[in-house]
């Protein structure tokens, strides 16, 4: 539809109905809409029939739209036309002509129907212009949010701009994120954090001197991707990783690390977890 809404060449023009005599009617005609006063013939209407092996199939079927004095018939397709026509009086029809195809059709025939006014043309533009600019925004925001929903990350470049090795701790781990569940699905955010890794799970420490208050286990790591993030210390390279916890169930973190020197450590350390050999 948004397609179409920019397709369009200027404003629509009004699509004029011609009110022609059926002895007026010729090829020339093809493709304009026309309005025709005549009466119909059920009994002369013929249908279009195609052979497939032993079975018959019957399709279009075609009646004759006549005046007095007129030698040669307009024929109407017969879909769309109304049951007062086929009273035996004189009716008015309004239809676009269209081209025959086939030795079976008619060279051309009337097909019921209205033009399209510029009011719906107009409107279906709105609408598809509206629905792009939609689904462009939705993108946007989907995409802003997924950046933001733990901690605003930039391209990796940003981090080489403003290194922070050279003032956070070399071997820092902060965590943005989830928790496990056990937990609640707990969120924190710039958490200093270890890691404890085995083969079958890794998990983040979040500790208060010796004690051990906090943590998130990742059983396998399903994506990740290098980012920057600001924090006290300035960008950090970090990287954004979707796991499987414990239970087996996605989650979001974002990791930053005081060096990039950490950041290649650990992720080859989650490499190896969920693979065991």
């Amino acid at each position: 539809i948004s397609m179409i809404a920019f397709g369009r060449s200027g404003q629509p023009r009004m699509i004029e109905v011609r009110a022609i005599g059926l002895d007026a009617i010729s090829a020339a005609d093809i493709d304009s809409y026309v309005r025709v006063i005549g009466t119909l013939v059920p009994a002369r209407a013929f249908q279009t029939r195609v052979q497939i092996g032993p079975f018959e199939m019957r399709s279009s079927r075609y009646i004759p739209i006549t005046q007095p004095g007129v030698t040669a018939p307009l024929f109407v397709l017969d879909e769309g036309v109304p049951v007062s026509a086929f009273s035996g009086s004189p009716a008015t029809l309004v239809g676009k002509l269209q081209r025959g195809s086939g030795t079976q059709q008619p060279s051309y025939f009337l097909q019921i129907g209205t033009p399209p006014t510029p009011l719906l043309l107009d409107t279906v533009g709105i609408v598809g212009v509206l629905l792009l600019f939609g689904l462009l925004a939705f993108w946007t925001v989907s995409a802003l949010l997924r950046r933001t929903d733990f901690v605003l990350e930039f391209p990796l470049s940003i981090a080489i701009i403003q290194n922070a090795s050279s003032v956070a701790p070399p071997n820092l781990m902060l965590w943005f994120g989830e928790l496990g569940s056990d937990f609640d699905g707990l969120q924190l955010r710039h958490a200093p954090v270890t890691i404890s890794a085995k083969t079958r799970e890794a998990r983040f420490e979040v500790r208060n001197g010796t004690n051990l208050i906090a943590w998130a286990q990742v059983r396998r790591i399903l994506r990740n991707h290098a980012a920057a993030v600001p924090s006290r210390f300035g960008f950090l390279t970090a990287e954004r990783i979707e796991f499987e916890d414990e239970r087996g169930l996605p989650r979001l973190a974002t990791l930053a690390f005081g060096s990039p020197q950490t950041r290649l450590a650990v992720l080859e350390v989650l490499k190896h977890v969920g693979h065991p050999g």
